[in-house]
């Protein structure tokens, strides 16, 4: 009997214990703010599950800006069939979901999930080389220049 009465004694305990942990949890308050951002740049680096773009220059350091972002499998291309048809280079504008969780101890937690990315140009063209765009002789300065052999000695 003294046994029966102890382990409901017990369960009872453990039971309101559960109950104050689980009302402390409750208690915790989180802030979660949820914002649809774009970002349009040029591509700087570009994965199958990552993509970085120059979004433009801070005009107090003088140095680009850079928004980097994780991609997943369900991210939506457009004006393309594949993220694959999209190189380093290309302007896009990509649609991102942030989410910024602020915590009862003021710790910010920021969140970003990739929805869109949206092709706008292909890359310019690169530079063809000097031999190539310099017709023969103009390129060459006239005077006292060094046969390419080096001098020859007598």
């Amino acid at each position: 009997m003294k046994k029966t009465i102890l382990t409901l004694a017990f369960c009872g305990f453990l039971t309101l214990c559960i109950g104050f942990a689980q009302e402390n949890q409750e208690n915790k308050e989180t802030n979660i703010e949820v914002a649809l951002k774009e970002a349009t740049g040029v591509i700087g680096s570009l994965s199958a599950n990552f993509i970085a773009i120059e979004t433009g220059v801070d005009p107090q350091q003088g140095a680009a800006t850079e928004a980097a972002f994780n991609l997943s499998k369900n991210v939506r291309i457009e004006h393309k069939n594949s993220l694959k048809e999209i190189k380093v280079g290309d302007t896009v504008t990509v649609g991102y979901e942030e989410t910024i969780e602020t915590r009862d101890d003021g710790r910010k937690m920021r969140k970003t999930l990739v929805k869109t990315i949206t092709f706008l140009k292909p890359a310019p063209a690169e530079m063809t080389a000097l031999e190539e765009t310099t017709p023969p002789g103009e390129g060459e300065s006239k005077g006292d220049s060094l046969p390419l052999k080096g001098l020859k000695e007598r």
